[in-house]
């Protein structure tokens, strides 16, 4: 009888998926926000498409995904992109919020 009840409080909250969480967007050279929810399980790529199907906003080839960063400069994400978000946060690679910008440098 303990082990039904154990099974049955070990089961509670399966199948229903991930929480989702709230994470904000800018688009640096549009100044375009946008605020959407996305499951910790979702790829940091897969949060980077969905950000120009919010902004409704094309992607451009120079464009970057980054995360800014307090008092320093922003992590380009590109080496992150396969993480989920939850690995990405657990690394302390990126929170909650996100730019688009362009890459800049080259000849």
């Amino acid at each position: 009888m303990v082990d039904i009840a154990v099974a049955s409080v070990a089961d509670q909250g399966k199948g229903k998926g991930p929480k989702p969480v709230t994470i904000h967007v800018k688009h640096l050279a549009e100044h375009e926000k946008a605020n959407f929810k996305v499951d910790l399980t979702d790829t940091l790529q897969q949060i980077w498409d969905q950000s120009y199907l919010k902004l409704e906003i094309e992607r451009q080839e120079r464009d970057v995904f980054q995360a800014p960063r307090k008092n320093d400069n922003p992590v380009d994400l590109t080496p992150y992109l396969a993480l989920t978000l939850d690995q990405a946060q657990s690394q302390g690679i990126c929170e909650d919020d996100f730019e688009i910008a362009a890459r800049t440098g080259g000849a």
